[in-house]
C-alpha cells in the first residue's frame, strides 16, 4: 500500500506568522490555526479511498505546554 506522509503546519492548516517566539507557547495559538480547507479536504477523500495509508506530521515545542495537546484536539476537530 502506498503512504503519504503530510505536514500539519503550514499545509494542513494555513500558515500563521509570529512577531515573537513566545506566541507559540500561548494557549489557543495552535488550536486556533485556520485549516487550508483544499488540502484538508483532499485527505479526507483519500483516507475515505482506502487508497493510501495518510499519516500527519508536525513538530511540537516539547517544552510548551499547550501545543502537543493541541495539536491532537485540532486533528481531532
Amino acid at each position: 500500500m502506498q503512504r503519504l506522509f503530510v505536514d500539519m503546519d503550514g499545509t494542513l492548516t494555513v500558515f500563521q506568522p509570529v512577531t515573537k517566539l513566545e506566541t507559540l507557547y500561548e494557549q489557543g495559538y495552535f488550536f486556533d490555526l485556520k485549516p487550508n480547507i483544499n488540502v484538508v479536504n483532499a485527505i479526507r477523500k483519500i483516507v475515505t479511498d482506502h487508497s493510501v495509508e495518510v499519516y500527519i506530521l508536525s513538530s511540537v515545542l516539547s517544552d510548551s505546554e499547550y501545543a502537543l495537546a493541541e495539536k491532537n484536539a485540532w486533528l481531532d476537530k
